[in-house]
C-alpha cells in the first residue's frame, strides 16, 4: 500500500499504468480537462485536477490508499495501515511517502514512536520514504531543523535509516529493494532520497 501527501507523481505513474503525461492519462480515462475544484472518477479511481496536475487519490485494489492535503496528515494513517497489514497476516508493506517538511510535524514523531514500538514486535512493516529537496515548502532545511540527515530522525524510536542520492535512479532502486526487504522482515525503516527542486 502507498500513502502520501497530495502532489506526488510516483503514484500517478503506478496507477496510470506508466503513462507519460496528463494528456495520456486523460486519453486513457476518456475524460476532458476540468476546473480546479472538480473531481473526476473513472473505474473507481478518484482523480482530482488542480493546477494542471492530476492526483490519484484512492484506488484500494492497487494499494493506493489516498492522498492528503495536510502536510504530515497521512503519516499516522500509513503507520496504522502497516499495522493492519501485519495484523491481517499479509506479507505486504506500507510505503509511506513524505517530504522533508513533514518530518518536523508532530504527527511524524507520534507515528514513528508507535511504528518503532510495534516494529520491535514485528507488527509494523512501514517504509518511510522521505523526499528531501532541502527546502520543504520554501525554507532551507538547515534553518528549520537541528539535523539535516533526516534518515537519523527515527533512531530515538528504534527505526534505522539511510540516505540515498535521489537523483540516481539505480542507487534509489538498489537502496529501495534493501529498504523494502528490511521493512518486510524486520520492521519500520527510513529511506531518505536526497534530491532538489527544478526551476
Amino acid at each position: 500500500a502507498n500513502v502520501e501527501h497530495v502532489g506526488k507523481g510516483e503514484r500517478l505513474v503506478e496507477a496510470a499504468g506508466r503513462l507519460d503525461d496528463e494528456a495520456d492519462l486523460r486519453t486513457a480515462l476518456d475524460v476532458e480537462p476540468a476546473d480546479a475544484d472538480q473531481v473526476l472518477v473513472h473505474d473507481g479511481v478518484e482523480i482530482g485536477v488542480m493546477d494542471h496536475v492530476v492526483h490519484v487519490a484512492l484506488d484500494v485494489e492497487r494499494g493506493l490508499m489516498g492522498g492528503y492535503g495536510i502536510v504530515g496528515g497521512h503519516i499516522p494513517l500509513g503507520v496504522g495501515i502497516a499495522y493492519a497489514m501485519r495484523y491481517q497476516e499479509t506479507d505486504h508493506i506500507c510505503q509511506l511517502y513524505l517530504g522533508d517538511g513533514a518530518m518536523s510535524q508532530g504527527a511524524f514523531h507520534e507515528s514513528a514512536n508507535l511504528a518503532g514500538l510495534w516494529g520491535t514486535e514485528g507488527q509494523c512493516p512501514c517504509l518511510f520514504i522521505v523526499e528531501n529537496n532541502k527546502y520543504g515548502m520554501g525554507t532551507r532545511i538547515d534553518r528549520v531543523s537541528s539535523t539535516t540527515d533526516l534518515s537519523h530522525r527515527g533512531l530515538s524510536f528504534n527505526i534505522p535509516g539511510e540516505q540515498v542520492d535521489g537523483m540516481d535512479v539505480l542507487a534509489v532502486r538498489e537502496a529501495g529493494a534493501e529498504a523494502v526487504a528490511h521493512a518486510r522482515e524486520q520492521g519500520p525503516y527510513i529511506l531518505e532520497a536526497l534530491t532538489y527542486r527544478y526551476r
